[in-house]
């Protein structure tokens, strides 16, 4: 068994600053998590199982980090063996923060078909997040079989398949989602707003995540040795939570009471024309249009005509001026 040099800076330096790191993104996960539950107590079981589990795997994670740092610089502290070594904490961390990524990426594409109905690229992307999952859960449990660091080459090949196929995932979802919206014609300016504030918050979103995990990929190539990727892998799982809990929170930030966002009524581009139109999670109803001559300077009741917006055909709405 070869030796390694021990510099504390990249072994443990490198995992402490992680630790802070996590902590601070954990700060926003908590107070994103809790404005969600007090803000959409009428959401579904289901959302809300998946929020409670994310965070949660996302909690097991942070302390897995935690346990890390603390067995290293207090427990074991002089132990320059024990510094050669991972132990069960990053096993830990590594198994949750696979976990947690995968529910927020399924999350993602549930919403894309939802808005597109399309099944090829949706099962193509469940390929991926499942192949993900399953090279993270690998890598987990080879650091467990061989936990000596001069040993960690024997998980190259899961970690960079794990990266990849997770980074590769992210792009996908985000190309996907951004084409569909950018696809969907409306005349309605609020909506079109709308539109271009998911297309943005999507780039914003997928763009984080992915950069982190290349990161991630990246410090482990050039040193399987080091706590570089670590503290960056620290930080992945937080993006991936803070990603879910931004997604299903936008919808505090309608701008009226007559904006309501959902995710199980969506509007594709060939859906016929209804009094309401829909776009991922954004549903804005239309119940009655007021229609007055402008030449007439009358303002009382009987100079307005009410026309109920249903009797207005589809071609009408797409040429209103709104």
């Amino acid at each position: 068994m070869t030796s390694i040099a021990l510099d504390f800076d990249d072994l443990l330096g490198t995992l402490l600053l992680g630790t802070w790191a996590s902590s601070m993104l954990y700060a926003v996960i908590l107070k994103e998590t809790w404005s969600y539950f007090n803000n959409f107590s009428r959401d579904g079981f289901g959302l809300k199982l998946l929020v409670a589990v994310t965070v949660l795997c996302d909690t097991v994670a942070l302390a897995g980090s935690y346990a890390t740092v603390y067995l290293y610089t207090i427990s074991h502290w002089g132990d320059l063996s024990y510094l050669t070594k991972q132990y069960w904490p990053v096993v830990l961390f590594a198994a949750s923060t696979g976990v947690s990524s995968a529910l927020v990426q399924g999350f993602l594409i549930v919403r894309y078909y939802s808005l597109s109905h399309d099944w090829l690229c949706t099962i193509v992307v469940l390929v991926l997040i499942g192949f993900a999952l399953a090279t993270c859960e690998a890598s987990a449990v080879i650091f467990a079989l061989f936990p000596d660091y001069t040993e960690r080459y024997k998980s190259r090949v899961t970690v960079i398949a794990w990266l990849s196929s997770s980074t590769a995932t992210d792009i996908i979802i985000s190309l996907a989602l951004i084409w569909q919206l950018y696809n969907m014609k409306t005349s309605f300016s609020g909506t079109k707003s709308l539109i271009r504030r998911l297309i943005t918050q999507t780039i914003q979103t997928g763009s984080a995540s992915s950069i982190v995990a290349v990161c991630t990929l990246i410090a482990f190539l050039k040193n399987e040795n080091s706590n570089v990727e670590a503290m960056l892998a620290f930080v992945l799982g937080k993006v991936y939570v803070i990603t879910l809990l931004a997604n299903i929170n936008m919808r505090k930030q309608a701008p009226s009471k007559d904006v309501n966002f959902t995710n199980e009524h969506l509007m594709r581009k060939t859906a016929p024309m209804k009094s309401s139109i829909s776009a991922d999670s954004i549903q804005i109803h239309r119940t009655v249009v007021r229609m007055s001559d402008q030449f007439d300077v009358d303002s009382s009741p009987a100079s307005v005509t009410n026309v109920n917006s249903k009797s207005i055909k589809g071609s009408d709405y797409i040429s209103a001026d709104v």
